[in-house]
């Protein structure tokens, strides 16, 4: 008997079976089994001749049915009229019973699929985001074109869940359909290592990674600036290097600075912002002209969405210098006028 398979595979197991001391006849002495009721099979063995009564019958199963592997003899059982009798020894894939001359013994010998477990593994990279809500991980198991197991695990990363009860020889496949970008994120597309698997073995676990990546959604700040000479002779090269420090907030940090010049044509654009308020600050003004010689005017924080360029501008007008000219009269003694 092989609970839940199809009737083909009842079919054609082979037995053998003996009479302790020879004593009587057995027809047959050894056979292969018949489908009797979908997936059951039988094989009756006959015992006859004079003499004395019980005699004790040996019967044992040989192998595996053409074409079949991976099963275990789980257990053997005989009963006469409901009770039961004999001496097993699955180490021999064999029973004992004894038989009255006029008995009926039935023996059940029970084969169970050999199986394997599958593991799956869970990571994500969360980027800060905070994400913990489990991801739907389905799996497929194969002999051939045959489903053996498939099903689905809920995974909270990191964690494992482990499938038990695989049929050997299955190879099985692990998908994962992605759920909702969380807000202000995108989800990468799944790494997943070790599916389809190697074919699951009797009593050994076949591992598959399922890897996750979310990443920000990014905008970017682009800072133009005013340069305002002020009546001033024009300093050729004259640079400025803007900074932007942000998202606003803990853990707000420096994303760089850059010149800005003729050559830049007034502007730098600084990519791959996370939404958040940057401050654009002024570092320095080189060549000639100093910082202090300028009067800058900073934008209020700029406001970075996903997807989108904001603008920035910071406006510098050159400071322009006064000269005070002091006349000294002297008079020399002549009447003042």
């Amino acid at each position: 008997s092989i609970p839940g398979t199809v009737s083909p595979l009842s079919n054609h197991w082979p037995f053998s079976a003996s009479v302790t001391g020879g004593v009587g006849t057995l027809v047959p002495a050894s056979g292969q089994t018949d489908n009797v009721n979908g997936f059951d099979g039988q094989l009756l063995f006959k015992l006859a001749g004079s003499g004395a009564w019980p005699r004790t019958l040996t019967v044992t199963e040989t192998g595996m049915a053409p074409g079949q592997s991976g099963y275990t003899l789980a257990d053997i059982q005989c009963t006469v009229d409901g009770t039961v009798v004999g001496t097993k020894n699955l180490a021999t894939s064999s029973i004992s019973v004894p038989v009255g001359a006029t008995q009926t013994v039935k023996c059940a010998f029970l084969n169970s699929r050999d199986t394997g477990s599958l593991q799956i593994s869970k990571t994500l990279s969360a980027a800060g985001s905070g994400y913990n809500t489990p991801f739907k991980i389905d799996y497929e198991c194969k002999i051939g074109a045959t489903v053996t197991k498939s099903g689905f695990v809920n995974i909270s990363a990191p964690g494992t869940q482990t499938i038990s009860d695989v049929p050997t020889d299955s190879v099985c496949t692990v998908s994962e359909t992605l759920p909702a970008n969380p807000n202000g994120y995108t989800f990468s597309t799944p790494l997943i290592t070790g599916s389809p698997t190697l074919a699951i073995v009797k009593g050994q676990t076949r591992s598959v990674s399922v890897a996750n990546t979310l990443t920000p959604n990014t905008g970017s700040l682009e800072v133009l600036k005013d340069v305002q000479w002020n009546g001033v002779p024009v300093v050729a090269g004259q640079s400025f290097s803007i900074c932007v420090t942000g998202p606003v907030g803990p853990g707000s940090v420096s994303q760089g600075c850059k010149s800005v010049s003729a050559a830049s044509s007034w502007k730098q654009t600084w990519s791959g912002l996370v939404p958040g308020s940057y401050v654009v600050t002024e570092a320095s003004a080189t060549p000639g002209v100093l910082a202090d010689d300028w009067t800058v005017t900073l934008p209020a924080a700029a406001s970075v969405t996903s997807g989108q360029t904001v603008s920035a501008t910071v406006k510098n007008v050159r400071k322009a210098g006064s000269l005070e000219v002091l006349k000294d009269v002297q008079w020399n003694g002549v009447p003042v006028v």
